[in-house]
């Protein structure tokens, strides 16, 4: 029997809920439906997958926002490659539309390259020598159910497409789907900006903090004349929490949050490092071991060793995100005239910026799902850039440390995030004690695989193994 992945740390299981109603547009139609379907993995795999595993709508807890509950997302156990977890956790999808990078880590350069690999890669169970069979049954799907589907869509025929055509057909479709998945932008932030005729974003030419600057000027001067509207949700602490999200002056107390957060999509789509690495590293093998990591600045790359989380028993294995794939023709941290060497030292352990609408919806948070709640987050950022600003945080974002916020900013903050939650997404309630309990340990630090249940275990061989190899860290992967 295969299993459904469940989630019993979480109280929850995840499932694989697309919106009720059908989407007009054939292609998109399509890729809803190849979007949630659960054929396409490895039959030697012990679970189904799809793309909804990771990346549901919603679970029986509400609305999920295509993000994981996980904390690092699952795939198929193969005995041959025996392990159960990615990489990272997986993100929300929305607003994708444009990005020139895919992934947290900028592997992909289109949302087809991304899906294709995930279709014939290890998140679906196939492992490396695989891919003719990964696209044999791929293809095997496709011509059996999803022949009209194509015609109408792309007008195309699948029947008589060799296998690597269909999986790329499949991929297109997917692809367009997720490029349909864009936010509501129906929340009180929103609200208040319409009401208020502030721009939404920045003008053309005009840099984040330099917008973050203008829309402060523009709240301050509605405020002396009395002509500033208050939307519904928008609380008087959700908009001290603007004021220190815009505010970016230096030496000042300030969030420094709009110069990599910028509205409206609330992300850059660039790549800094904000200390999530080099805590994970350092807290498994002490303080200071990141900076001694040996980390060539020339060479091939992706390396193995850099694409896999921190463990106690393999010192010199982690993360470093985006410095696995950037390359200086095409990257936005490439300074002209800069030598390769050091543009490949700035790329270390760093990450794209995720978005922040509807974040009470997709805990855990960051690459690496190490925080649970948005009070460990912030936290983080706020030890990050003191770090940053003593010099211990290596390869430091140079805007890190501009953040300089104090622990009775963060309710603020708290409700400026949850006034970005659109109408049918769940806040979240801020908890004083939440930070300090982020000061002592990171909750990523205290998983135990264990906790997670698979139903269907006791009649699995393959994953009454895994069970067992669950309660010796050595043998996971």
């Amino acid at each position: 029997m295969r299993a459904v992945r469940t989630a019993s740390a979480c109280g929850l299981a995840v499932t694989s809920l697309l919106a009720a109603a059908a989407d007009p547009d054939p292609r998109v139609a399509l890729g809803e439906r190849l979007f949630s379907e659960m054929r396409f993995d490895s039959p030697l795999g012990d679970m189904d997958v799809g793309c909804t595993t990771c990346h549901a709508r919603s679970d029986q807890v509400g609305y999920r926002g295509f993000a994981d509950a996980l904390g690092r997302s699952w795939h198929p156990w193969r005995n041959e490659d025996p392990g159960r977890e990615t990489l990272r956790n997986a993100p929300g999808l929305f607003d994708l539309s444009g990005h020139s990078f895919i992934h947290t880590d900028g592997e992909f350069l289109s949302l087809e390259a991304q899906t294709e690999k995930t279709l014939t890669g290890r998140n679906f169970g196939w492992l490396p020598g695989e891919l003719e069979q990964a696209r044999r049954q791929v293809a095997s799907i496709l011509r059996m159910d999803y022949a009209a589907g194509f015609s109408e869509a792309y007008r195309v025929d699948i029947a008589k497409e060799s296998d690597a055509a269909c999986v790329h057909a499949a991929a297109r479709a997917i692809a367009d789907f997720m490029r349909s998945l864009t936010s509501e932008r129906a929340s009180p932030y929103d609200a208040f900006v319409r009401e208020n005729s502030l721009d939404e974003g920045p003008r053309p030419g005009e840099g984040p903090a330099a917008y973050g600057t203008r829309i402060l000027s523009e709240i301050d001067q509605r405020e002396k004349t009395k002509t500033l509207a208050r939307a519904p949700g928008f609380s008087d602490d959700a908009l001290a929490g603007y004021r220190i999200f815009l505010q970016t002056k230096a030496n000042e107390r300030n969030g420094n949050c709009v110069v990599c957060h910028v509205p409206p999509t609330f992300t850059d789509e660039n790549f800094h490092n904000t200390g999530v690495t080099q805590e994970e590293y350092d807290a498994i093998h002490g303080s200071g071991s990141f900076a001694k990591l040996d980390v060539p600045s020339a060479g091939t790359r992706p390396l193995d060793r850099f694409q896999k989380r921190a463990r106690l028993d393999r010192a010199g294995e982690t993360d470093l995100g985006y410095w696995n794939f950037a390359r200086y023709e095409n990257s936005p941290l490439y300074r002209p005239q800069e030598a390769e060497s050091e543009f490949r030292v700035r790329t270390i352990a760093t990450f794209k910026t995720p978005p922040l609408r509807n974040l009470p919806s997709t805990p855990p948070y960051m690459h690496n799902g190490a925080y649970t709640s948005l009070e460990s987050t912030l936290q983080q950022k706020v030890e990050a850039a003191f770090l940053a600003r003593m010099g211990d945080l290596r390869n430091a974002d140079p805007d890190l440390s501009g953040i300089r916020i104090m622990e009775d900013d963060f309710k603020t903050l708290f409700a400026f995030l949850n006034a970005l939650c659109d109408a049918g997404t769940r806040t979240a309630e801020f908890r004083e004690s939440a930070v300090v309990d982020s000061r002592v340990a990171p909750s990523a630090y205290n998983y135990k695989p264990d906790e997670l249940d698979l139903v269907g275990t006791e009649d699995d061989p393959a994953l009454a193994a895994e069970d067992d190899a669950a309660s010796n860290p050595d043998e996971i992967r």
